[in-house]
């Protein structure tokens, strides 16, 4: 556990989706109660975070058909809102390959494998066929896996992809059988909303809720469809005082 020493200015408060978190010298926190005692705890840029523009370093990953851009350890997707590039902190995505981790890394041992997390991200290392090292960004560990899903899941599809909704979390089928967790990634369609979705309406746009997943109509002249999309607030950033 790293915890945060604020050496020369008030980190900036960001609230996404009613959770807080801090932000100071390119590292992000949550704060915690520790024996009675505040702490500020490292870690990762939340999910549903936006920004306009990454740095120019920022580099281009695609896993799976789909595009990220990593900066910092986070992982972006690139959505259009109003005709202007957003950038969103999402979930790093299984088998992408990165050069290096956070240095707040803890080691795990899985069998025969050395598994290192930071916050809910789990690495592999792993060596090319030219000898150079690098890390895999691994599905989480088996503990958030299931064996067979009860009768009642309630299923819907995007992007040919079943997601299974059980015990407040969306599973995928796993390649060696069993399910795991998984969430549709934003820009992914479906022809059909799963059972039990709500209509909430924000800033005069209509959205429909399926647990942490939002969607929003989309009409051509195929018919109709639906668009993962972020939270319709997405965050609001406000500057603590001095």
């Amino acid at each position: 556990m790293t915890w945060a020493v604020w050496a020369t200015y008030t980190p900036r408060t960001v609230v996404v989706y009613e959770s807080t978190y801090y932000y100071n010298d390119g590292v992000w926190y949550t704060r915690r109660v520790n024996e009675g005692e505040t702490v500020y705890v490292v870690t990762s840029a939340p999910e549903g975070y936006e920004v306009e523009s990454l740095p120019e370093d920022a580099e281009v990953i695609e896993v799976e058909g789909q595009t990220y851009y990593l900066s910092e350890h986070t992982f972006y997707q690139l959505i259009q809102r109003d005709g202007q590039d957003i950038y969103v902190v999402v979930d790093p995505p299984a088998g992408a390959q990165v050069a290096s981790m956070p240095d707040e890394v803890v080691e795990h041992e899985e069998g025969d494998v050395t598994v290192y997390q930071f916050d809910e991200t789990f690495y592999t290392q792993e060596i090319d066929d030219a000898g150079t090292q690098y890390y895999e960004v691994q599905p989480h560990p088996a503990e958030e896996e299931l064996d067979e899903l009860p009768a009642d899941a309630v299923s819907f599809l995007v992007d040919d992809e079943t997601y299974y909704y059980v015990h407040t979390a969306l599973y995928v089928a796993a390649d060696g059988g069993g399910y795991v967790m998984s969430e549709p990634a934003l820009g992914g369609m479906t022809a059909q909303l799963p059972d039990g979705a709500t209509v909430i309406n924000e800033g005069g746009e209509t959205y429909f809720q399926f647990d942490t997943v939002f969607f929003k109509q989309i009409e051509s002249a195929s018919g109709t469809t639906y668009e993962v999309v972020p939270a319709p607030d997405g965050s609001e950033i406000v500057e603590e005082e001095d």
